[in-house]
């Protein structure tokens, strides 16, 4: 779960089926893809033990374990809450990204991010999904991202990147996220959370090239 304590989120992996794996997870990726999509599905308690306050946070979880599907329907949910600035929801949504690198994903996540007309809060937590599509393994804390309190960017990870599990990646995905990069840090008009979150982005980015 997500949650906000003295103003900072911490993110706690609560990652779907962790003490209980569904046994079908065909029938499970169909009832996350659903509730991403309809908020509910009649199913909920035929696929999962977890109670039905988790239904939410289950799904995004369950979806990163679900190829292009769960691709598609995790991309989709966050072009609709781009407007939002709810940092829980959000969090939880966009959690996902640690365990999916999709194409869907990544082009949801590039085109919230430059989008000036979008909340702060949503552009912040999709250039974390970037950070996560360049290393899975680093830790990333929303104060920090956002440069609240003196928080530094994340940095570390391991250089092991986890494979492509959803749709591959566009071939030129590093370079597409340095554009990205180099336009939000280089504006005077964006604001100041979105530019750190974006040279943090560019940090993870340099350690990244710097392994390759």
């Amino acid at each position: 779960p997500l949650c906000v304590s003295s103003g900072v989120l911490r993110l706690v992996d609560a990652r779907a089926g962790a003490a209980r794996p569904p046994q079908d997870n065909g029938a499970a990726c169909r009832v996350a893809v659903e509730i991403l999509s309809t908020g509910d599905s009649p199913n909920y308690h035929r696929v999962t033990a977890y109670p039905s306050t988790y239904k939410e946070r289950w799904a995004h979880s369950m979806a990163a374990r679900c190829g292009a599907d769960g691709g598609r329907a995790i991309a989709a949910k966050m072009m609709r809450l781009q407007h939002s600035s709810d940092p829980v929801r959000l969090g939880s949504l966009t959690l996902a990204a640690r365990d999916l690198r999709d194409a869907a994903v990544f082009q949801a996540a590039t085109r919230i991010a430059r989008n000036p007309s979008v909340s702060v809060e949503a552009r912040a937590f999709a250039l974390r999904s970037l950070i996560w599509t360049l290393d899975p393994n680093v830790e990333v804390l929303y104060r920090g991202l956002i440069g609240l309190g003196g928080s530094v960017c994340p940095s570390g990870g391991r250089s092991e990147a986890r494979p492509p599990t959803g749709a591959p990646l566009p071939a030129d995905y590093r370079e597409q996220i340095g554009e990205l990069v180099e336009r939000l840090t280089g504006s005077t008009t964006e604001p100041a959370s979105v530019r750190h979150a974006a040279t943090c982005t560019g940090s993870v980015l340099a350690l990244v090239r710097g392994r390759s």
